[in-house]
């Protein structure tokens, strides 16, 4: 496998990694608005089986993204290794200009924020599904339709 090769793979774990984030972020976004909304309200079994659900989707993007970590980093010794036998151009060399130390640095600080980030947004989520005590809003329990249907009741 040659520089561009490598290169180009590189490049596209980027994308990849970066559309693991966003599929993140809609996920997590989508659940704090069910749980803001109506989540918060449904019996304990309905909760449970959509954390469940919101829990199995954070494992399997940990396990993508513990895949993108080890393939990124398999990338980048092959650079490495190249470098070795062979000058890089400007690209390749600035992608190995680090040394070994400092990519592996890096690469823990960048996994430890990412495990760190998930395990509070997990944590946090499941106080909120399960421990939080939701303050009812005004006409919270009571849908448009229910009122409609006491007004009409009552004025018989």
């Amino acid at each position: 496998m040659g520089e561009a090769d490598i290169t180009e793979q590189i490049v596209m774990m980027m994308d990849l990694t970066l559309a693991g984030i966003s599929v993140f972020f809609s996920i997590v976004s989508a659940y704090i608005v069910a749980l803001f909304y109506f989540l918060h309200r449904a019996p304990l079994g309905f909760r449970l089986v959509a954390f469940v659900f919101f829990s199995l989707t954070l494992l399997f993007l940990a396990a993508f993204a513990a895949n993108c970590f080890t393939h990124a980093a398999a990338l980048q010794e092959a650079l490495v290794e190249l470098s070795a036998r062979q000058p890089l151009s400007a690209v390749g060399a600035a992608a190995v200009h680090h040394g070994p130390a400092d990519r592996a640095f890096l690469d823990e600080v960048i996994r430890f924020m990412s495990w760190l980030g998930m395990g509070l947004v997990f944590a946090t989520l499941a106080y909120f599904t399960f421990w939080h005590r939701w303050r009812d809003r005004a006409g919270d329990d009571r849908t448009p339709a229910m009122e409609a249907g006491a007004r009409a009741g009552s004025s018989e």
